[in-house]
């Protein structure tokens, strides 16, 4: 186990929250962190002096065209995966 550090943000850039977690992977990080930007602007992931992502609350806010009978959170879902596997 690694320890990292969440840092969240407001719209203003500065940070306003910051807590350590201990996660086996960088993976684990980013996946703690998508589930965890809440109502900030933006949530970092550090490990030591190296930032594992940041990701934006922008693009979550994004309204993705759904395919027919597919439920929303389905497309949200695989958005947040594709922004992890090209962002982060």
């Amino acid at each position: 186990m690694a320890s990292y550090r969440f840092y969240w943000l407001g719209d203003d850039g500065r940070i306003k929250r910051g807590e350590n977690r201990e996660c086996s992977s960088d993976q684990e990080a980013q996946r703690l962190a998508l589930g965890q930007i809440g109502k900030y602007s933006a949530v970092e992931v550090w490990e030591a002096s190296r930032r594992i992502c940041r990701l934006e609350s922008a693009v979550f806010a994004a309204e993705p065209t759904k395919a027919p009978g597919q439920s929303r959170g389905l497309v949200l879902s695989s958005l947040f995966l594709a922004l992890l596997q090209s962002h982060c």
